[in-house]
């Protein structure tokens, strides 16, 4: 059996996250901003935020996983977006160019109604496709959850597509239900959320 490690990220991890990020969450609208933006803008923010964190999978060394993390989402997301403003803006102009849908279904994203505002959030859970079904996602969400307890924090929410079958079966073993519902662009999202 591999021994997996979990830690926080760190600036040397950036990359193999970002690169993560964009093979595994391809659907997502962060990796339309390119690998560039996630690793010097998102994850780079994202280590000095005192309102989040990434905490990292790894097997010998390589990134298999990942869960980024938030004990304030609205605090923790405008001040990770606002950290490299002119590295986003390129990006965001970019993506508006070459690929207006997925920028107008980005904005919508970004707008829509939360459902669930207080506790933690899971913003992302990534791990590769080689190496699923083996507990890393699980052994994320429990790092996550000592990281909000640690925070005084006990009730958790996420965000996922419906179609995502086996993250949603994996969320509810920790307890979670069904919080409410978005549709954007013929995407169906749930929330979810649960106690710890």
């Amino acid at each position: 059996m591999l021994m997996v490690t979990i830690c926080e990220m760190n600036s040397h991890k950036c990359r193999g996250v970002a690169a993560l990020h964009c093979d595994a969450l391809r659907d997502d609208f962060l990796p339309s901003l390119g690998i560039d933006y996630l690793e010097k803008g998102y994850y780079k923010a994202s280590i000095e935020n005192p309102c989040g964190k990434v905490f990292v999978a790894e097997i010998n060394g390589e990134i298999v996983g990942f869960i980024n993390v938030s004990i304030n989402s609205r605090k923790y997301l405008r001040s990770v977006w606002g950290k490299k403003t002119r590295l986003l803006l390129t990006a965001i102009l970019r993506l508006f160019a070459t690929r207006p849908i997925r920028f107008f279904e980005g904005i919508a994203i970004s707008l829509a109604k939360v459902p669930v505002h207080r506790g933690g959030e899971i913003v992302f859970i990534a791990v590769d496709p080689a190496h699923q079904k083996q507990g890393i996602g699980k052994m994320l969400v429990e790092a996550a959850h000592r990281y909000f307890l640690a925070a005084g924090v006990h009730f958790v929410f996420t965000k996922t597509l419906e179609s995502n079958k086996q993250v949603i079966r994996m969320y509810q073993r920790f307890g979670a239900e069904t919080a409410g519902k978005l549709k954007i662009l013929k995407k169906e999202y749930l929330y979810l959320s649960w106690n710890i």
